[in-house]
């Protein structure tokens, strides 16, 4: 009796398993789905054009922020500087920043930088400081002024 009543089931199981598979499968299901994405949010072009520089400032160009005329690129793994200055929109190099080394004023890493109030914020996390600096007098490059640890 038992036996019986599993071959039952497992023959309902089969069947409401083939049922739902062809009704999945209809047209009317493909129409649906088609109509509701037809209506994806605008669609959006990134350009880009080459600049040519006479040196090769980057590494790795990680993170880019820009502020009015200013624009901060920084290279993840920089040889020397962690963050460069460029006029925007031109990309016309200014200076670079946050020197790369163990001294005080240098920095073993940079993860972030902002802008806040005229000013630029960097993290080091390897030394867990913050590093605010200032636009120098003629605004073409960026001056340690201080560290918060």
């Amino acid at each position: 009796m038992f036996s019986n009543h599993l071959y039952w089931n497992g023959k309902l199981l089969l069947l409401i398993l083939v049922v739902g598979l062809l009704s999945s499968c209809s047209q009317s299901q493909k129409a649906f789905l088609a109509d509701k994405y037809s209506d994806f949010p605008k669609e959006k072009e990134l350009r880009g054009e080459v600049i040519e520089l006479d040196t090769a400032l980057f590494r790795y160009p990680f993170r880019i922020r820009i502020k009015g005329d200013k624009a901060i690129v920084m290279d993840l793994h920089g040889s020397e500087y962690y963050g460069h200055l460029f006029q925007y929109p031109s990309f016309r190099y200014l200076s670079s920043f946050g020197r790369r080394g163990d001294s005080p004023t240098e920095m073993l890493s940079m993860e972030n930088f902002r802008f806040h109030n005229h000013k630029v914020w960097t993290l080091d996390a390897n030394k867990s400081e913050l590093t605010r600096l200032d636009f120098s007098s003629s605004g073409d490059s960026l001056l340690r002024e201080e560290t918060v640890t």
